[in-house]
């Protein structure tokens, strides 16, 4: 539309009154559309997604993949953290069964987790139970 009036034989006063015409008549119809609405929807989409993101940013920073660690090793440290999300707390063996492999595995996945301060060991009598560092710990005194 624009275009039209630029190649028209109009005076500069008109040019920019039709200009303002043209704008007020497309701001009406995206106001009746609700546009607005769907704009604010949108935002407040994108800032749910970005705390998401954040948020799992901040819960796969101590899983980075040193040179050392391989694809498996990283799937299978997630996967710890993912039983011990649903199991307050497990030993080594415990985990060795739910995740098939040898105890002596488990524990090195579980040292490295606790070196990277994503879980803490509890020695209670004498065994080794592992937790989420962000949980409460209840029978560490015991």
């Amino acid at each position: 539309m624009l275009s039209f009036l630029k190649d028209r034989k109009v005076g500069k006063g008109k040019k920019d009154y039709l200009r303002g015409k043209i704008r007020e008549i497309i701001t009406e119809e995206l106001k009746n559309c609700g546009i607005n609405e769907r704009i604010d929807d949108i935002s407040k989409s994108l800032k749910s997604v970005d705390k998401k993101m954040e948020d799992l940013k901040s819960s796969i920073a101590p899983l980075s993949r040193s040179k050392t660690d391989s694809i498996r090793k990283l799937k299978m440290k997630r996967m710890v953290i993912e039983i011990l999300n649903q199991n307050k707390r497990m030993t080594a063996s415990d985990l060795s069964v739910r995740l098939n492999l040898s105890r002596t595995r488990c524990s090195e996945y579980l040292t490295e987790l606790e070196k990277a301060g994503v879980m803490k060991g509890v020695v209670i009598s004498r065994q080794k139970f592992y937790e989420l560092e962000n949980q409460p710990n209840e029978l560490s005194d015991s």
